[in-house]
């Protein structure tokens, strides 16, 4: 007769239950862990632009982020800009990688978002952009992802120089005797050393007077069918006031002062001269106001391409400040 097998008491097995769940909750300490250490991964990144005018404007951030271990939670730029106060930029997502099992949360792929730099009426500056990145197990990394230049700004400079010659629209002022539409042709060379002439007392368009302006500005209208020898001219005799500004289609010298035409006599004038590009056509620009007594007339533009003839022009405006 076989022997009666003894059953295993309660304890026996429960110690053989508890090995198991022993070993399971060491695996998954040991994923835990595992996770806890592993930090998001910023394989890229990428700036718009390294250059922004003095006028400022936007500089678009990119980063491509990964996560193996978790989701990210947010993926955000800073920007430190020397003088200010450093600025967070959220990155939003705006292409996504499918990774299997993530837990809830964002995936990973590319991230991006704008910074608005602004406007600098000062000497350049360098502002330097960092990257973060934290997912939703509160890992995180941080990444340098460059610099970026705002230029000097030129706002209100009274001193400098204008120059250039070209040709300009002046269908404004009418048309030759076969409807063409008439042309410009101009020169100017205004120097400023000493911030203009307020009193406007002795202006001069070559200088002298104390006032630190000095210079040139010519213009003709060539087939004007009024005008004596069929040539509208003008002349500027006295320079007021010299101004620079930057613009977000370039620098702009502002010039004042009378002027005279073969037309009318001694006017006063208000010229604007763009600097927008090199080369100058069509970028740059001349855009001449005069006050006739009855009202205001204008001329210019864009400069246009010289169609060649005698007049050897540059084709471009040069403003520069502090000269």
């Amino acid at each position: 007769m076989a022997a009666k097998q003894r059953r295993p008491s309660v304890a026996a097995q429960l110690s053989a239950l508890a090995m198991p769940l022993c070993l399971f909750a060491l695996q998954a300490n040991t994923r835990a862990a595992s996770q806890v250490k592993t930090n998001p991964t910023i394989t890229s990144t990428q700036l718009s632009t390294s250059f922004v005018s003095s006028s400022g404007g936007p500089v678009t951030i990119t980063a491509d982020v990964t996560d193996t271990a978790a989701s990210l939670s947010t993926v955000t730029a800073t920007v430190t800009c020397p003088g200010a106060s450093p600025v967070d930029v959220p990155l939003t997502q705006v292409v996504t990688r499918p990774k299997k099992h993530r837990p809830r949360g964002l995936s990973s792929g590319t991230f991006q978002g704008t910074f608005d730099a602004p406007s600098n009426p000062g000497a350049e500056i360098v502002c330097s952009v960092s990257i973060t990145a934290v997912d939703n197990l509160a890992n995180q990394s941080t990444v340098d992802a460059g610099t970026f230049v705002i230029d000097a700004g030129t706002v209100g400079i009274t001193t400098g120089l204008a120059a250039g010659s070209g040709v300009v629209d002046a269908s404004e002022v009418g048309s030759d005797v076969l409807g063409n539409p008439l042309q410009a042709i101009f020169a100017l060379h205004v120097k400023s050393t000493g911030g203009g002439n307020t009193s406007r007392k002795k202006p001069r368009a070559q200088g002298g007077g104390g006032s630190g302006l000095e210079g040139v500005i010519r213009v003709d209208v060539p087939n004007t069918p009024d005008a004596p020898g069929g040539v509208l001219r003008i002349v500027a005799t006295s320079i007021d006031s010299f101004l620079i500004t930057d613009t977000p289609d370039g620098r702009v010298a502002e010039i004042t002062g009378t002027m005279r035409v073969n037309t009318l006599g001694s006017v006063p004038f208000d010229l604007l001269v763009l600097d927008g590009d090199t080369p100058g056509v069509p970028a740059d620009g001349f855009f001449l106001t005069v006050d006739t007594g009855k009202g205001t007339a204008s001329l210019g533009g864009n400069l246009e391409f010289n169609r060649g003839g005698d007049t050897r022009l540059l084709n471009d405006v040069v403003v520069e400040p502090g000269i």
